[in-house]
């Protein structure tokens, strides 16, 4: 048994924040506070996502593919967002600002 360890948990990874273009949203998987993009067995959760504006507008919309997504925010004027990540029945909201 080890003492003091971070333990294994998969998490949702949101970057650039701010963005210019694009927005990598992906299910990576933490051991130990080192991140690998694979969980111990092998499996990352698909997850969809939607983007809202201030106005609590949906802006964008989409479906992870093997834990990740790309989505194309260079067509959105500058300003922060909410970005709703279903995965599973866990919703998880991040703070997303678009800066050009």
């Amino acid at each position: 048994m080890s003492g003091g360890g971070g333990g294994q948990q998969q998490k949702i990874q949101v970057y650039p924040n701010p963005a210019q273009k694009e927005l990598t949203i992906e299910d990576v998987f933490l051991s130990d506070g080192e991140v690998s993009s694979l969980s111990a067995d092998g499996i990352l959760e698909d997850f969809s996502i939607s983007l809202f504006n201030s106005q609590n507008q949906k802006v964008k919309s989409g479906k992870s593919t093997k834990g990740k997504l790309i989505l194309d925010v260079q067509d959105l004027p500058n300003g922060f967002y909410y970005l709703h990540v279903q995965k599973g029945d866990e919703l998880i909201v991040e703070q997303i600002q678009i800066k050009k």
